[in-house]
């Protein structure tokens, strides 16, 4: 039996309003307006529970998740009603009451890609009754609505996120949460955001390990453009603006910076290269930076420098590549192989065409006449005895006139001459190379891949093992990617001696197998078909014999040379020589005199004669002798023999070897530069003192020594008043107004020429101008360091070669000294290129020093108002080139420039 209490009705304080309680239970109740309303109105104070049910006599509905499920729809005035509350407390309903819209915040949105984004909010409130649906809304026309595109994402209180798909690219959108419940909706504040356009943001970083025929350059890719980066790289050019349409290289995907070498590239040669980012929109490229590769090495009459025991008592030298015949139809030539890992391929080598470059060829046929039927080097006929050198089996290739050898010919790069000295080894000379000589190293050979080319690397006798670490030396076996060796390194490996064999194949006939293998003709003869050779695949090397008529490559060398001819510079004034060395007999010598910049040539001598007024002195060995290069210095004395950019016009300065220092001789009082570049006098001599005979380098602004005017002058001013250090008496002078006097290079410097007004101080805008704006072949400006121990600054100059040292963290001022560290002798090797170092040599306030040793701070020659001047600051995580400036009376390092002609 139903238990069925009365609902008590109570009068609200409005009119409209009437309130009921509902008990657990069943319960009476009677709408008490004039109106028919649906349940969710009638409902809308109170947010039903799972379960409760309203009956009439029509039938009933339950409240099943947010919805009322059955006959009853409504209620209807007038009319009684049953309703059971599965609350287990009493419920207060409210008759008429006003709706309350649920509270909503947006998220920002997240995310954001060309066609997507994520968004949310959050429902701190229901209103009225229970949230049925949750979500966000947008459209490009403001205050969305979930009658626009919406997201559906739960329901009730808390957080929510949604993802929002297949928007316009590049389009301005609007986008409001929202918390939908029986009696309304509610929608959060309105947020703006736009798609993204789909064009990556990249920058191209500065090009580094730059080489002859190699460089390495990258980009950083900060924004994809909402659309995922699905190729990275570079490209390059000869031309401005490069594209992917022409040289480029890729390296991944998605965001990030990103490394790419680049290989065959022209010597001596200015590239262009600009970072590119591609995604399924667009390509989009990053700054366009350039640098240039280096000059080309070339070796004397195609000589490697390398020397190699063929037995007990002989050395040899190898060709500087395999053997090539050039078949032009007017005059056909002999000629080595431009680089140790070229050879010509499937070009026509199976041709009888004379007229076809080749370099696989049957034994003897170097082109000359020796007696055999098929001497020539176009011939494919495939019958051994086709090949007998000299017309007789027996006869090896270097028997009787010698003509049967290639070596021979008057080749084109390897001297031109006649019977030159170049030969084909026999035998038991690659035998030797290869599994009998003893070295110090340990190490005869190696498989490798050199510039993406396999083959067979060859150590020289005193090969030095610490220049480049290989894997499975002097192994039979091993395959070619045991080492696989970059451009650079191999440049240099081959200036050490290095010898590569280039898988180049084989030819049958008129067919060609070209690459995997190397067959290399030796000398020697075998029997009445055969000769021997020397072979290698990926995991074999032996020495064999087969058919002479066999297209193999030749590989030529010389006997070590014998005379010593040294050549020298002075070695006061600097420069080189090339061309020196040993030399057979009757063998013609060039020497070449090249000048370090800074320096000219002016002649050779012999034995105190004059031979020579030419860079380029040859002449025919038949004796030892000793010439001697003679170069005349260009650079100033007491300057680095490096140039920097200081203005947009190009102009240069060259730096003084140090900082400036005041030696305070009692008697003789004078200025020097300092005799090492990281050398400053710290806290040990007096820096703070006021006595004039006291060595110091930190000085007040304009304290050159002269009376131009200003109170302070003198280098051991301490003066701690601003006014006294007014160049030539007046605040708003430079230090290069009016005479010149107040500028430090006025001076006669000991060490830097000796005469007045041959150096000066930099301006504030050409110290910012070396530091952060010019370009340079290499694309570093500086880098902090520490050299022989001493924390400090490194300037390279224009034309800075990174071969010459690898420099970490380049152009970047929150770099640590400790970035870069670099001994006394490794210094010796960037001062001789140029670079130069600013110590951090501290700075002086009165008669206290500071920051020795830790920070660097130099002067200009700029003032900046009354009290102030311009200079350049440095510490362990900051550098500061630009508008920096302090008050006059601190003392600062001195470095001076002068001007280059």
């Amino acid at each position: 039996m139903f238990v069925l209490p009365m609902a008590m009705a109570s009068h609200h304080a409005l009119a409209q309003e009437v309130t009921m309680d509902l008990l657990p239970g069943w319960n009476w109740i009677c709408y008490p307006f004039p109106e028919t309303v649906s349940l969710n109105t009638a409902f809308s104070s109170i947010t039903p529970t799972n379960g409760d049910i309203v009956k009439s006599k029509f039938g009933s509905s339950t409240y099943l998740y947010g919805q009322w499920r059955g006959a009853v729809h409504e209620l209807i005035a007038g009319e009684g009603y049953h309703y059971y509350s599965k609350a287990s407390d009493v419920v207060t309903l409210v008759f008429g009451a006003a709706v309350v819209l649920p509270t909503v915040t947006t998220a920002t949105p997240t995310d954001i890609t060309t066609y997507g984004m994520t968004c949310g909010g959050e429902v701190t409130d229901t209103g009225s009754s229970g949230v049925l649906v949750r979500g966000v809304c947008w459209s490009t026309q403001q205050n969305p609505t979930i009658d626009d595109a919406h997201t559906t994402d739960g329901y009730g209180t808390g957080s929510f996120s949604s993802t929002a798909e297949g928007l316009e690219m590049s389009t301005t959108y609007y986008v409001r949460a929202y918390a939908m419940t029986a009696s309304g909706t509610g929608y959060g504040e309105q947020v703006m955001f736009s798609t993204k356009n789909g064009v990556p943001v990249l920058t191209t970083s500065a090009a580094s390990e730059i080489g002859v025929t190699w460089a390495t350059c990258g980009g950083d890719i900060s924004d994809d453009g909402g659309m995922e980066v699905n190729e990275r790289g570079i490209c390059w050019s000869t031309d401005h603006n490069p594209t992917i349409a022409g040289n480029h290289c890729a390296n991944g995907s998605g965001l990030g910076s990103f490394s790419v070498n680049m290989n065959y590239l022209d010597p001596n040669t200015t590239y262009y290269v600009r970072a590119y980012a591609t995604n399924n929109n667009t390509t989009a490229y990053g700054n366009e930076i350039f640098f240039q590769t280096e000059v080309a090495q070339t070796w004397q009459i195609g000589m490697l420098p390398g020397q190699f025991s063929v037995s007990a008592t002989q050395q040899v030298q190898f060709s500087q590549g395999n053997l090539q015949y050039i078949g032009s139809a007017a005059t056909p030539y002999w000629r080595f192989a431009e680089h140790q890992w070229d050879y010509l391929g499937n070009n026509g080598q199976g041709s009888t065409n004379q007229n076809v470059d080749r370099d696989l060829f049957g034994w003897g046929t170097s082109g000359y006449n020796h007696g055999a039927n098929c001497y020539q080097p176009w011939s494919t006929m495939t019958m051994s005895s086709e090949y007998y050198a000299y017309g007789n089996y027996q006869y090896n290739l270097n028997d009787q006139t010698g003509q049967a050898d290639w070596g021979y010919n008057p080749i084109l790069n390897g001297g031109n001459t006649e019977n030159s000295g170049w030969h084909t080894l026999n035998r038991n000379e690659w035998n030797y190379i290869f599994n009998t000589r003893s070295t110090p190293s340990g190490i005869r050979y190696a498989k490798a891949q050199v510039h993406g080319n396999k083959g067979v690397i060859l150590l020289p006798d005193d090969w030095d093992a610490t220049l480049y670490a290989l894997n499975y030396t002097n192994n039979t076996q091993a395959p070619f990617n045991t080492n696989i060796i970059d451009d650079a390194d191999w440049a240099t490996m081959e200036i050490h001696g290095a010898v590569f064999l280039p898988e180049a194949g084989f030819r049958s006939s008129s067919n060609s197998f070209i690459g995997g293998s190397g067959w290399y003709w030796s000398s020697s003869c075998s029997s009445t078909s055969s000769a021997y050779y020397m072979y290698f695949n990926n995991n074999n090397l032996y020495s064999a014999a087969d058919n002479r008529y066999l297209g193999f490559s030749v590989r030529l060398a010389r006997s070590a040379q014998v005379y010593s001819i040294e050549a020298t510079s002075n070695p006061s004034e600097g420069g080189t020589v090339t061309g020196g060395g040993d030399y057979q007999p009757n063998t013609t010598c060039t020497l070449t005199a090249t000048p370090n910049e800074g320096y000219i040539f002016t002649n050779w001598t012999e034995n105190g004669e004059v031979v020579s007024t030419e860079a380029t002195y040859s002449f025919t060995v038949t004796s030892d002798r000793t010439l001697v290069a003679n170069f005349e210095q260009t650079y100033p004395t007491g300057a680095i023999n490096g140039k920097f950019t200081f203005n947009s016009d190009g102009d240069q300065v060259y730096f003084s070897q140090g900082n400036l220092q005041y030696i305070g001789s009692v008697t003789t009082p004078y200025w020097k530069f300092a005799d090492s570049q990281w050398e400053y006098l710290g806290t040990t001599t007096g820096q703070n003192s006021t006595n004039q005979n006291v060595d110091r380098d930190l000085f007040g602004w304009g304290t050159s020594g002269y009376n131009h005017g200003a109170v302070c002058y003198q280098p051991w001013s301490t003066s701690q008043t601003n006014s006294d250090y007014y160049a030539y008496g007046s605040y708003s002078y430079h230090l290069f107004n009016q005479t010149g006097q107040a500028d430090w290079g006025y001076n006669p410097i000991s060490n830097g020429g000796n005469q007045p007004n041959q150096w000066r101080t930099l301006t504030t805008n050409e110290w910012v101008y070396i530091f952060n704006t010019r370009e340079t072949t290499s694309g570093i400006r500086y880098a902090k360091a520490k050299v022989n121990d001493v924390n400090g600054v490194i300037l390279l100059p224009d034309n800075w070669n990174t071969l010459y040292y690898t420099l970490n963290n380049t152009n970047s001022s929150s770099a640590s000294f400790s970035s870069n560290v670099v001994t006394a002798s490794q210094w010796s090797s960037l001062e001789l290129h140029g670079a130069v170092f600013l110590p951090a040599a501290g700075d002086r306030n009165g008669t206290s020093v500071y920051e020795v040793g830790s920070a660097g701070y130099y002067w200009s020659s700029y003032i900046y108002n009354i009290d102030c001047s311009y200079y350049v600051g440095f510490g362990s995580s900051g550098l500061y080139p630009q508008n920096n400036y302090t008050v006059r009376y601190f003392g600062f390092s001195v470095r001076l420039v002068r001007n280059a002609q």
